[in-house]
């Protein structure tokens, strides 16, 4: 066989296998959005920005591995498995001193999937929101009391720039320059008015300057003035009312009502309770009557007009002095009962004639209004007068003599009638005795 002298051709060396494009870059995972701001209390200053969440630390993507024969060049990458949900992030309530803020709420920071082998990231943790302390509404401040009034010395200044016990002085005794200098001075120069009035003062055991001297001052004029009545609180009805007839008043007050209470119950009665039926009788003659010393044992009484009564009242409390209106509360009582007696004699209807009364007569007497009883013995010359009272059989006798029996008829006969027109009753021996019994019992 010939050799062909044709030389074969090499073998084509295969081309080389394309490599496999490098695996694409898993895109980084998405920001996670920021928190949601948190709602601002109500009256506070609004709560700070939570901070974003932290980006997912995300790992290195793996290497894919080659795969031989792949079709068109291309290589699988290996399956990647879900992302992992990060936990939502939780904000702290945002406190806020002293009004409470609703707790901010931080929205879930979703982070996007990455198509890359799994990133596994820390859960998030936003930092708790801190609220700026919310300033507090200022409190309400209670509604500003009036000013008490101011002091000069020991005796309180009205806005006027007149002590308040002076200026009661003015109401209480109109026109009175004795008594509102007597007060000032006791206001203004209390140690001055001590040595000036020291022998009343001594009877009232005060010595020196005190917190009653206004007072003191103020009724000692009045009852100088006779506009105030200092009752004890344990005086009887008939003592309270001599003590109120002294009195000055702006109108005319009727005590007739007085003698209409029984005696005996009248004397059951307290000062204080008596005093409340004065008042009542008052009120009806338009005058009130009140009392400016209700810190001791005594009644300081004054009648002055209604209208005066609320700025009186005001003045003396102004002053540092409780003074108070009586309350006016009649009595309720009984009527007066009518004496009864047992049946007495019976007067002689007719007055005999005494001209021929033989010697040793006797004629017996009553008077009813005087309650007295006498008796007349006439004899020759001469007359007794026998007389007593006509409730017991006590008597003086008087005798009357003359120098002749004519004398001395004639004087008898002027004396009885005498008798008769002063209104006395003339009895018999028994009747007469009957009355005395009677007028006894």
């Amino acid at each position: 066989m010939k050799k062909s002298n044709k030389k074969t051709a090499p073998a084509k060396k295969a081309p080389p296998a394309k490599k496999a494009p490098p695996a694409k870059k898993t895109a980084p995972a998405k920001k996670a959005p920021p928190a949601k701001k948190a709602p601002p209390a109500k009256k506070t200053a609004p709560a700070m920005k939570a901070p974003p969440a932290q980006k997912p630390a995300a790992k290195k993507p793996t290497a894919v591995k080659q795969v031989a024969g792949a079709k068109e060049g291309k290589s699988k990458p290996t399956s990647a498995k879900p992302p992992a949900k990060s936990a939502p992030a939780k904000a702290a309530p945002a406190k806020a001193a002293p009004a409470k803020a609703a707790p901010a709420k931080a929205a879930p920071a979703k982070a996007a999937p990455a198509k890359s082998a799994p990133a596994k990231s820390a859960p998030a943790k936003s930092a708790p929101a801190k609220s700026a302390p919310a300033k507090a509404a200022p409190a309400k401040s209670p509604p500003a009391k009036a000013a008490p009034a101011k002091t000069k010395g020991s005796a309180r200044v009205e806005a006027s720039g007149e002590p308040a016990i002076v200026q009661a002085a003015r109401i209480l005794g109109p026109g009175s320059g004795q008594l509102l200098a007597r007060v000032r001075l006791a206001a203004e120069n209390p140690h001055g008015y001590v040595v000036k009035y020291a022998s009343e003062l001594r009877l009232r055991g005060v010595s020196a300057p005190g917190p009653r001297l206004g007072l003191i001052a103020l009724l000692d004029g009045l009852a100088v003035e006779k506009r105030v009545a200092l009752v004890d609180w344990k005086a009887a009805a008939e003592d309270v009312v001599f003590e109120l007839k002294k009195l000055k008043t702006p109108g005319k007050v009727d005590w007739g009502w007085v003698s209409s209470v029984d005696p005996d119950e009248l004397g059951e009665v307290s000062t204080e309770r008596f005093l409340q039926a004065v008042a009542a009788q008052l009120d009806h003659g338009k005058l009130a009557l009140l009392n400016l010393d209700t810190g001791s044992d005594q009644f300081a009484v004054i009648a002055i007009e209604p209208s005066l009564e609320k700025g009186v009242l005001t003045i003396m409390k102004n002053a540092g002095y409780a003074a108070a209106r009586i309350a006016a509360k009649p009595l309720v009582t009984k009527a007066k009962p009518v004496a009864k007696r047992a049946r007495g004699g019976s007067p002689l209807s007719e007055w005999p004639d005494c001209k021929d009364d033989p010697s040793n007569t006797w004629r017996y007497f009553i008077h009813p209004e005087r309650e007295l009883s006498r008796c007349l013995r006439k004899w020759p010359q001469a007359f007794d007068i026998m007389e007593g009272p006509a409730t017991s059989t006590s008597t003086r006798t008087e005798k009357k003599s003359f120098v002749t029996a004519a004398q001395c008829s004639q004087a008898y006969v002027e004396y009885y009638e005498a008798l008769k027109q002063e209104g006395w009753l003339q009895f018999t021996a028994q009747e007469h005795a009957k009355e005395l019994r009677a007028r006894a019992k």
